[in-house]
């Protein structure tokens, strides 16, 4: 008997800041900030052109807020839409509008998509046992190309055994096992 089990977890995801400037000359030192838990997690800026996109990971299920930091010479000029990993707008700012520097221009609690449940095994199996080794073998279901391997004696814990982490195999040799014990 095997076990398995995923040991990613995902505790920030990427949002999507698309940035736009209705004269073309990007945001002339306008900035805006990203703040989570009091800090300053990013600051993004439209250097120049009349648009750009920006990948900003935040952690999750955090509020969060972004701040004009600064003003520039022309905010009215400057626009943004915010999207969630899922492409949702969280917030946006219309070029027109205009902002003073430290002005709240969203605020909104992050909530990142749960990481894709992992495929059980298929298929598995041991072969060349002898009393100190033996080869395992799998199928990798969810054909990830990267496999968590667990083994114990019979009965152990979950995270007490033996692991080998993000083999790319779906075989694997295990040697130094003691003699007439069972594993699981």
């Amino acid at each position: 008997m095997f076990s398995w089990q995923s040991y990613s977890q995902t505790s920030t995801c990427d949002y999507t800041f698309d940035m736009t400037d209705s004269f073309g000359d990007g945001w002339n030192g306008a900035t805006v900030d990203f703040v989570q838990n009091g800090l300053i997690v990013a600051s993004q800026t439209l250097a120049s052109g009349s648009s750009g996109t920006a990948t900003v990971a935040l952690d999750d299920n955090v509020t969060t807020y972004l701040i004009g930091s600064s003003a520039g010479s022309y905010s009215g000029e400057t626009g943004f839409t915010f999207n969630d990993p899922s492409g949702v707008a969280v917030a946006t700012l219309a070029s027109g509008v205009g902002y003073v520097s430290g002005d709240t221009l969203a605020t909104f609690t992050t909530v990142c998509p749960a990481p894709p449940a992992c495929l059980d095994p298929t298929a598995l199996s041991a072969a060349n046992i002898t009393g100190v080794s033996a080869d395992l073998s799998w199928t990798d279901a969810a054909a990830s190309g990267s496999s968590n391997v667990e083994y114990g004696t019979a009965g152990f814990a979950l995270g007490m055994g033996t692991q080998i982490l993000g083999t790319g195999n779906t075989t694997e040799s295990i040697g130094s096992l003691l003699p007439a014990t069972a594993y699981e």
